[in-house]
């Protein structure tokens, strides 16, 4: 009865460790091989950004999570270890959406607080911090300015908002 048990366990762990082998070498063989079936299309010239490494490597880490999720299943645990995962991205991604809602917010309200005042507009040159240049578009999360040396500049309206604004005459 207990070396049936044992047996059983010691058999259950050596295809749990078989089953993490298979999935970490199908994991990585697939990556690769999306990666470069992807570079052959050549969608990064297409896109302008660099896909296939971002596309090999989330399909070779989903097959690694899958392989460990079907390795501790095997062993009689999976379903405790997958709620802890999940409970454990739950809170990242909401302290992600939080921290990412701060900045946006807050630029949202300042630009809403520029167009309400109406201090600048469009054309006017300002300097804020050592930023200089020419409004070229002004909305309610950035403002673009052109700066002398004809660079296009991106400065979020908390920034305008929150330091000491000078307005130059044109």
């Amino acid at each position: 009865m207990i070396s049936d048990i044992i047996n059983q366990t010691f058999i259950n762990i050596v295809a749990a460790i078989a089953i993490l082998l298979i999935g970490l070498v199908l994991g990585r063989f697939i990556g690769k091989l999306i990666q470069k079936i992807l570079n052959s299309l050549e969608i990064d010239k297409l896109l302008k950004i660099p896909l296939e490494e971002f596309i090999g490597s989330v399909i070779k880490y989903g097959i690694y999570v899958i392989a460990i999720i079907f390795a501790l299943d095997q062993i009689g645990i999976a379903k405790i270890v997958v709620y802890l995962i999940l409970i454990i991205m739950l809170i990242i991604l909401i302290g992600y959406i939080i921290f990412s809602f701060k900045s946006f917010v807050s630029n949202f309200i300042s630009g809403f607080i520029l167009h309400k005042r109406g201090n600048i507009k469009v054309g006017d040159k300002i300097k804020v911090k050592n930023i200089e240049g020419k409004i070229i578009e002004l909305n309610l999360s950035e403002t673009k300015l052109r700066t002398k040396n004809n660079d296009i500049l991106i400065v979020p309206n908390s920034i305008i908002q929150k330091n000491i604004l000078l307005k130059k005459k044109k």
